[in-house]
């Protein structure tokens, strides 16, 4: 091969490359709520854009959303990553890269954002998100998004301690249970007690054989045996923690830099 033909082709890949970042750029601007598909109202973007940005006025931590059709064969997290790199988000920040018509989203955080956000708060942001995306309530899931990383930029920020394996976020819901819980516990306690007292007052007491009730002179049993007929076994499986023992997994970015984050299908 020729000086002139590797000229060429170092030309073409340069090329490019410049072409991809150009693409990554195009959605790149000082707006937290970029949406290239056209999946929000114009009355949802002004919402969620004012949402993110009060957040990141309170906290210090950006929380971007960015909205496209797919990854363009990229892997999700070099994406998002190359996303970041080509906007004026900051070194704290957080994004949540979703590839509309593929289904994949990626929740990306670098800075003070992976400290606060640790695998188990990624988890549990996860746990928030997913049923909007599932369901292609788009809106809802940004929404979702911003006051999931509030609870858990507030907790790190206020106590100086991350949501992790041995810290976890009360939500609204888990409230909820554990009042039904002791509500319901409660309620069986006091049918056990009024049914002690009930018995206590009943002067016929149930007989476990029907000895009692034969008389040993006009009836006599030639045979007797116990005959067992049927057996059911149910294993309740206890639940695995797969949280390990907490902080955040980080990933290297170009340039040295690093993140932290994961995604999927929804």
């Amino acid at each position: 091969m020729n000086r002139s033909m590797m000229k060429k082709i170092i030309s073409c890949v340069i090329t490019l490359v410049l072409f991809s970042t150009l693409c990554i750029s195009a959605y790149a601007d000082d707006n937290y709520i970029v949406d290239s598909v056209g999946v929000l109202s114009s009355d949802e973007l002004d919402e969620l854009e004012e949402m993110a940005e009060e957040s990141a006025q309170k906290y210090g931590i950006t929380t971007a959303v960015l909205f496209v059709d797919s990854f363009d064969g990229m892997d999700p997290g070099s994406y998002t990553d190359a996303y970041w790199n080509s906007s004026s988000y900051g070194d704290d920040c957080s994004i949540m890269a979703i590839a509309v018509d593929d289904r994949d989203y990626y929740l990306y955080n670098c800075g003070q954002a992976s400290k606060a956000v640790t695998d188990y708060g990624s988890n549990y942001v996860d746990n928030q998100i997913l049923p909007y995306l599932k369901n292609s309530d788009w809106y809802g899931a940004a929404k979702e998004y911003i006051n999931a990383n509030e609870t858990l930029y507030k907790e790190y920020i206020d106590t100086g301690k991350a949501y992790d394996v041995n810290n976890h976020p009360v939500s609204a819901g888990t409230t909820i249970l554990q009042i039904v819980i002791c509500l319901g516990l409660g309620f069986l306690l006091s049918l056990l007690i009024l049914n002690g007292k009930r018995k206590e007052m009943n002067s016929v007491v149930s007989e476990k054989n029907a000895d009692n009730y034969t008389s040993s002179d006009k009836f006599k049993l030639t045979h007797q045996k116990d005959q067992f007929f049927d057996k059911k076994v149910i294993v309740t499986p206890l639940p695995r923690n797969n949280s390990g023992n907490g902080g955040t997994s980080m990933h290297s970015g170009s340039g040295g830099h690093s993140f932290s984050g994961h995604g999927g299908k929804f």
